[in-house]
């Protein structure tokens, strides 16, 4: 999709059964006004209603919203339409807290729990038990005014919940701890440790797994954005690596800095799964896939023909 604050350039849609997409429908703007293509090879649509389409279509409106709007069965691109609806997650942010996510979901999953302490573990952390239980506490009568009267957020606490706090004056929160087991001087020593004493990328760790779980159960799409935040590399790899592992329909989708997953390419990665973004003079950002480039197949390095700028997206 290519578009602006005022219309909608550029919508399409394709899906792939071999390494070539097929296109489903490309909607254009010509005169002002919108011209959508479909493929009569993937999806049979008759004249009359593409037409009803087509001048549903605003010109600052998605195709979808034309397409609601007209009742004609496309099943194929309908499917895509719903899985964008239902099973694509938020996006997960460099700065955004998973804390508290994590805690929520451990707390009501103990299968949860133990894929997050095995992948800790095999991860080489001394983490071999989370515990997530949900306390009650005591509230002010001015927490109670503040949560229940003069929050200016509406949504953070439900209707049902304001009721239930002014009834029993408590709060509900998600304590969690891990479980360290190290081996010392005195042999094997088991202790307790709450989660803010507990480092950045354990708990990032923890936060990323949390989702990636729920990602792969609910066949749903993941975008993470830098996914390598707070992440040693290896880390990052083995995130890469377990998650590839499993068989689900689910995709996960990020951005990362690191170069050094240029070196894992047909080991871990395939080639058709990576794309370069190039920031260009004008502000715009260009996004292409590196087997658009010619040759690729018999480069001994991937890694070092991006640095040496063969495929652009670098400084300078």
């Amino acid at each position: 999709m290519e578009l602006d604050q005022y219309q909608v350039y550029l919508e399409k849609l394709s899906y792939y059964k071999t390494t070539q997409p097929i296109m489903l429908f490309e909607r254009t703007l010509k005169d002002g006004q919108s011209d959508i293509q479909f493929n009569p090879k993937a999806e049979k649509i008759s004249a009359a209603a593409k037409e009803m389409i087509s001048v549903n279509c605003l010109k600052n409106t998605s195709f979808f919203v034309a397409r609601n709007q007209v009742n004609v069965s496309l099943p194929i691109i309908d499917a895509a339409k719903e899985r964008m609806r239902n099973q694509l997650m938020p996006v997960i942010s460099p700065t955004m807290g998973l804390t508290s996510y994590a805690q929520r979901r451990t707390s009501e999953n103990k299968e949860l729990i133990d894929y997050i302490v095995k992948f800790l573990h095999e991860a080489d952390f001394n983490v071999t038990d989370i515990s997530s239980n949900v306390i009650s506490k005591q509230l002010t009568d001015e927490a109670i005014k503040f949560l229940t009267e003069d929050n200016d957020d509406p949504d953070e606490v439900s209707s049902r919940e304001m009721e239930r706090i002014k009834k029993e004056r408590t709060i509900k929160q998600v304590q969690t701890t891990f479980e360290h087991t190290v081996e010392n001087n005195n042999g094997t020593e088991i202790y307790q440790m709450d989660k803010k004493y507990e480092s950045t990328g354990t708990m990032r760790t923890f936060g990323i797994e949390a989702a990636v779980y729920d990602a792969l159960n609910s066949e749903a799409v993941l975008p993470i954005d830098e996914l390598e935040t707070s992440l040693h590399p290896m880390l990052l790899e083995k995130i890469l690596f377990e998650y590839l592992k499993v068989h689900s329909r689910s995709q996960l989708i990020v951005t990362t800095h690191n170069d050094g997953l240029l070196d894992l390419l047909d080991d871990l990665i395939r080639k058709d799964s990576v794309w370069f973004t190039e920031k260009k003079k004008s502000g715009v950002t260009e996004l292409y896939k590196l087997t658009d480039f010619r040759g690729i197949n018999r480069l001994s390095s991937i890694r070092e023909a991006y640095r040496n700028k063969r495929f652009g997206a670098t400084m300078g």
